[in-house]
C-alpha cells in the first residue's frame, strides 16, 4: 500500500482537509452501498477552521465536493512536483477500443433474442446461454448508439456507476472512441451527459485540469523511465569498451 497524500482545500481551505490513500478500495464499502462517492480512494476530513488539524474520521469525499477536492488535488500535485504519488496513474479502469466498438454494434432484435460475451467480445443466440454468467441477454433498449454501449458495458461491470469519477471517465472514453474528441457536439453527447453525473456544470473544468494532470504525470514517469534505462545502457557499453 503507497503512503497517503495530504492536501489543503482551495474552495474551503478553512472548512475540508483531503487525503488521496492510493488505496481504491478504502472507501469501496460506502461506495458500493451508498453511492456519490467521487472515487473510492479519496476522502475528506473536518478541520474546524484551522484549514489543516483533523478534527473528525477521514470519511469518502462526497458529490457537493467533488470540484473542490479535484482542483485541491491539481493544485497540490502542481506546487509539489517531486512527491512520489504512488497510484495516481491507476483512478481509472481503462477499456479497451475492442470492447468499446463491440458493445457499439449491438442492438436488439425482435425477431430473435441474443447473448453477449465482453470478455470474448462475440454475439450468440443459444438459448444456453441465459443460464451462462459470462454471458449478458442483450436489453429492448440496445440500438447501437453510444449512450447504449456505455449501458451494455454498465451491465457487465457496474462498479464504475458508484464513483463519480469513474462515470465520467467511462463516458468520456466511449465518446472520444466512437466519434472523436472534436465530434463532442454530435447530438448524442447531450443525452450523454445529461445523466452521466448529478453535479454542476463547474465541475467539467476540474475533470479536464485533473485528467491533464494524471496524464502529465504519466508521461514525465514514462521519460523518466526511458532516461534511467538510456543512462544505464550508455553505461553498460562503456564498461564493455
Amino acid at each position: 500500500m503507497s503512503n497517503p497524500i495530504r492536501f489543503k482545500s482551495v474552495l474551503n481551505p478553512d472548512k475540508w482537509g483531503f487525503e488521496f490513500t492510493g488505496d481504491s478500495m478504502t472507501f469501496w464499502d460506502s461506495s458500493y452501498h451508498h453511492g456519490g462517492v467521487v472515487h473510492c480512494s479519496l476522502g475528506y476530513y473536518e478541520t474546524l477552521g484551522d484549514g489543516t488539524t483533523q478534527h473528525t474520521p477521514l470519511r469518502p469525499c462526497r458529490n457537493e465536493q467533488f470540484t473542490d477536492v479535484l482542483l485541491s488535488f491539481v493544485r497540490h500535485v502542481i506546487e509539489n512536483p517531486k512527491e512520489e504519488i504512488e497510484g495516481i496513474g491507476f483512478l481509472f479502469d481503462e477499456v479497451p477500443e475492442k470492447t468499446i466498438r463491440f458493445l457499439s454494434g449491438i442492438s436488439f432484435s425482435d425477431e430473435k433474442y441474443k447473448w453477449f460475451n465482453v470478455q470474448e467480445c462475440k454475439i450468440s443466440t443459444h438459448t444456453s446461454k441465459d443460464h451462462d454468467k459470462r454471458w449478458f441477454k442483450v436489453p429492448s433498449w440496445a440500438d447501437g448508439t453510444i449512450a447504449s454501449a456505455v449501458g451494455l458495458y454498465g451491465m457487465v461491470k457496474n462498479d464504475w456507476q458508484r464513483e463519480i469519477l469513474n462515470r465520467y471517465r467511462i463516458h468520456q472514453l466511449f465518446s472520444e472512441t466512437l466519434y472523436g474528441v472534436v465530434n463532442q457536439g454530435h447530438e448524442e453527447w447531450e443525452k450523454i451527459t445529461s445523466y452521466q453525473t448529478e453535479l454542476p456544470g463547474d465541475h467539467n473544468g476540474a475533470i479536464r485540469a485533473f485528467l491533464e494532470l494524471l496524464k502529465s504525470r504519466q508521461s514525465l514517469q514514462w521519460a523518466i523511465r526511458s532516461a534511467d534505462c538510456a543512462q544505464h545502457n550508455s553505461t553498460l557499453t562503456k564498461v564493455a569498451a
